[in-house]
């Protein structure tokens, strides 16, 4: 089979909520094509099922791949935040925002992982932006 067939299964699981299922065929479809797409989404399943460290592994490889994928990079920096990775999630949005200064998803969630770290005055900054 060629990854699109994996691909194309994986994402109807996916939208059915059957991550375990989508996890799997998305596995499959990156071993014949490693993409960035296939990878975030990938992540995205991953993180659905609660595992946040092999979510942010995808995503970052998946901007590794396209380091034009905002919504992987992005991606990444909310499984940190879930992590309580305030830091690391505020260097993936900034990351995010270097791509697209205008992205009032990345700045809204870097003002709240300011605001995690009484980084206040950041947070507030980051809100008035979004």
């Amino acid at each position: 089979k060629d990854a699109s067939s994996f691909l194309n299964r994986a994402e109807s699981k996916y939208r059915l909520n059957n991550f375990v299922d989508a996890v799997g065929d998305f596995s499959k479809a990156i071993d014949i094509n490693p993409d960035s797409f296939s990878l975030n989404f990938r992540g995205c399943a991953k993180q659905q099922l609660g595992q946040l460290e092999e979510s942010i592994k995808d995503y970052i490889r998946a901007y590794t791949l396209d380091n034009k994928n905002i919504i992987a990079i992005r991606n990444s920096g909310i499984a940190k935040a879930l992590l309580k990775d305030h830091q690391g999630a505020i260097d993936d949005f900034t990351k995010a925002l270097e791509i697209d200064p205008e992205c009032n998803i990345s700045l809204f969630n870097r003002g709240k992982a300011k605001a995690e770290l009484k980084d206040h005055q950041g947070a507030i900054d980051d809100f008035t932006k979004a």
